[in-house]
């Protein structure tokens, strides 16, 4: 079956034809260089200007619904090309996490201060874990007791401290940015060789800075006996 628009010029063919036909004189066809529109009867040049307008109107409409859908196809590579870089921002994001692990472990190298057992804290002073046993990454450092986190990411923060004998009871906050995030007390001379424990964990953003920082007491053990780790769990 034939298109409209293929129906239309097959009109117009025939129609020609006819006009042609008409200015035949006995058989014998009138020698012109080409068809005078002006000698053909008003009815036929009517109904060819009406076909042409046809076609020409079916023709615009074909080009619009063209330009509607290459216009859809447009927006929709516009908008998987947005899904790609997104993707890709994503791949970059987890190779960088998993290419630098993150891991410390330190502890307060000494256990004495001036000859008396533990290591003496100041008001809101920042213990410094001046001892790395691991610092995958360096993220921890080691001078001002300070992890900084390289990616952002949720990280897991674990401190253990150990009280003195001889002293006041000794309260420890880790603090994020600052703010508090938990505390870990053990008991002096009224529990010796007391010792407390805590495990976090937080999410980080790049440059977010954690450490641990005196709260209450004056005196806190070194060595072994009082330690604070830090680990990546997951990249963002």
């Amino acid at each position: 079956m034939l298109c409209g628009p293929c129906v239309c010029l097959l009109l117009c063919l025939v129609l020609s034809n006819t006009v042609l036909m008409k200015s035949t004189v006995q058989g014998t066809v009138r020698a012109k260089p080409s068809y005078d529109v002006s000698t053909a009867p008003a009815q036929s040049l009517g109904e060819l200007e009406t076909c042409q307008a046809s076609l020409m109107l079916m023709m615009q409409t074909e080009l619009t619904s063209l330009r509607t859908k290459v216009g859809s196809l447009e927006n929709r590579v516009t908008s998987l090309r947005t899904k790609v870089s997104r993707l890709e921002n994503s791949l970059h994001n987890v190779e960088n996490a998993t290419s630098r692990a993150v891991a410390f472990t330190a502890k307060i190298s000494s256990d004495r201060d001036r000859n008396q057992q533990g290591v003496s804290l100041g008001h809101q002073q920042t213990v410094i874990f001046n001892e790395a046993i691991t610092n995958v990454g360096d993220a921890y450092n080691t001078q001002t007791g300070i992890f900084t986190a390289p990616v952002a990411a949720t990280f897991a923060f674990f401190l253990t401290l150990m009280g003195v004998n001889d002293s006041t009871d000794i309260y420890l906050d880790i603090v994020k940015n600052g703010v508090r995030l938990d505390m870990v007390f053990a008991l002096g001379s009224s529990d010796l060789y007391d010792q407390g424990s805590t495990l976090l964990t937080t999410h980080l953003r790049v440059g977010d800075q954690v450490w641990v920082r005196q709260y209450r007491g004056n005196a806190v053990r070194g060595g072994p006996w009082t330690v604070f780790t830090g680990y990546l769990l997951h990249a963002d």
